[in-house]
């Protein structure tokens, strides 16, 4: 992934679960653990239509380090998420 933010710093992910019809993850993170990421993204059936959610968490040592020195990705994911809802409902 890419942010919008800085477009120069790329983020190595790693789909870590898909089921087509319910929900994606992905993961990146720096090795040994010291510091990981994870996105999920899910289809919740709600009576005739489809609740769309996203949820990130992250963890490990070098946690409050890493996540000080990131760019803030939200609006890029919120872009996406409204990108994803105007798709859908075409």
């Amino acid at each position: 992934m890419i942010s919008e933010v800085d477009p120069t710093r790329a983020f190595p992910l790693r789909v870590t679960q898909f089921d087509r019809a319910r929900q994606m993850a992905w993961t990146g993170g720096v090795p040994f653990g010291l510091f990981r990421g994870e996105r999920i993204f899910r289809l919740t059936p709600n009576g005739k239509s489809t609740t769309f959610s996203m949820e990130e968490t992250f963890t490990g040592p070098l946690r409050k380090l890493i996540m000080n020195s990131m760019p803030d990705l939200q609006p890029s994911f919120e872009k996406f998420g409204d990108a994803l809802k105007e798709r859908a409902e075409a």
